[in-house]
Parts: structure tokens; sequence; C-alpha cells
């Protein structure tokens, strides 16, 4: 494959092995500045747009500094969600779907029952019916899982908001 080293008007080069901007150039490999037509007909310095375009019609790879700002954007965020959702399996392992969703039900209406314990709280009540215990002691229990559940998924969900924050303030 032919290796092509083409400069933009920002100064950057851009190697096309390496698919990367570049700052060393290999002493046989020669820096074409790559022009474009300019509005006034004459030749100026290329964009990045005119480079992606260039890649693309020379059918060459793409390196991922040449990709638009929101396709990394979107790459990125599904990778830090993926990441997200790898590391919140370990903490929800063993139970089905539908259970974790009500695990956030239970907790309130165990704080419920712990500040009124005539509250109404039914899912907690019918938790202690079916499995034969008493109210305060699904109560008990109820909140002694959250108080091992929430700090953890609390800390990996702040994290992951801090990394999406940082994806969409990132500037092209």
């Amino acid at each position: 494959m032919d290796q092509y080293y083409w400069k933009i008007d920002t100064g950057a080069i851009y190697g096309s092995a390496e698919l990367a901007w570049v700052t060393s150039i290999p002493d046989w490999a020669v820096v074409t500045d790559l022009m474009m037509d300019g509005p006034d007909g004459g030749k100026v310095p290329a964009d990045l747009d005119f480079l992606r375009k260039t890649v693309a019609f020379y059918g060459l790879p793409t390196g991922q500094c040449l990709l638009p700002l929101e396709e990394l954007r979107t790459a990125k965020l599904a990778e830090i969600n993926a990441g997200y959702e790898s590391v919140m399996s370990y903490v929800q392992a063993g139970y089905p779907l539908t259970e974790v969703l009500s695990w956030e039900r239970q907790a309130t209406q165990a704080r419920e029952l712990q500040s009124d314990p005539d509250a109404d709280a039914l899912f907690v009540r019918a938790l202690a019916a079916t499995k034969g215990v008493d109210v305060p002691e699904m109560t008990r229990r109820i909140l002694s899982n959250a108080e091992s559940w929430e700090p953890v998924a609390a800390m990996l969900t702040a994290q992951r908001q801090l990394m999406e924050e940082a994806v969409f303030a990132a500037q092209g």
C-alpha cells in the first residue's frame, strides 16, 4: 500500500499508513501540501474536510482522528455505556432484571416503614407475607441490601455521567 503524508491548513500532517496525525516523518517520505480550490478559484491549503474526502477518494482506511466529531462522540458514548453496563452487571449478578428494577421501590418503601411502621408499603408487605417474614425483618433485610448496592451504583453512575459530560464538552 502506498503511504502518503499530507499537510493541511492547520499545519498538521496526516500519515496514511499510521492512520494518525504525525510529528516525525521517515527520511524517505515526501510531505505534500494538500491544496483545494479556494473561493476565488485559486488554490488554498486544504482543510480537514477536504483531507477526509481525499482519503476516501484514494480508498484508504480512515484514521480515527479524521472521523467527524459526532461519530467519535457516538462511538465513545457507546463504549462508556457498555463499560458501565458490564460493571453494573456484577452488582446485579444472579438477579433477574425485573427484580433489579424493583430494588429502588423496595428501598423507598422500607424507608417509609422505618419512619412510619403503619405506612402502606404494599410491595414490602407483600414480600414479607409471601416469604413468611414479619414486616420489620423484611424492612431490615431490604435496607441492609440497599446500604450495600446504593453507594456502588451511585459511584459508578456518577463516573459514567462525568465521562459522558467530558465527551460532550470535547471540541473538534
